[in-house]
């Protein structure tokens, strides 16, 4: 259940065992063992590790870093890209999920934006 409840619209998963050690509270032994296992039973199989890009933005605003974060994700779901991991920090920002209200931010709003501070909703 596990791989499964993390694999992909393809059926793909890649765990690291140290993490699923760590989330299933085993020894990374233990882990190792199961995966052997399941292997060998024919369950699962083990492929190659894959390519990543690796992209080192720096300092860049967040919404210039969620636009490119979504044309990423596009790319890499029609299978234009590899897998891509990028290094960048913003500067503070806050962000309201799908059910967050902006009447939960106790700071006024001219005052929020006054401290240079910007909302988005994800």
């Amino acid at each position: 259940m596990y791989l499964s409840d993390r694999a992909n619209k393809d059926g793909q998963c890649y765990p690291v065992i140290s993490m699923i050690a760590r989330e299933l509270k085993m020894s990374e032994s233990t882990v190792k063992r199961a995966l052997g296992d399941l292997l060998k039973a024919g369950y699962i199989k083990k492929e190659p590790t894959i390519n990543l890009n690796i992209v080192n933005f720096g300092i860049i605003p967040y919404s210039i870093a969620l636009e490119i974060q979504y044309k990423l994700l596009e790319k890499r779901q029609n299978g234009e890209i590899d897998n891509t991991l990028l290094l960048l920090e913003h500067p503070p920002v806050l962000t309201l999920g799908t059910r967050g209200e902006y009447k939960n931010i106790y700071l006024p709003s001219d005052e929020f934006k006054k401290a240079g501070n910007r909302g988005f909703r994800s």
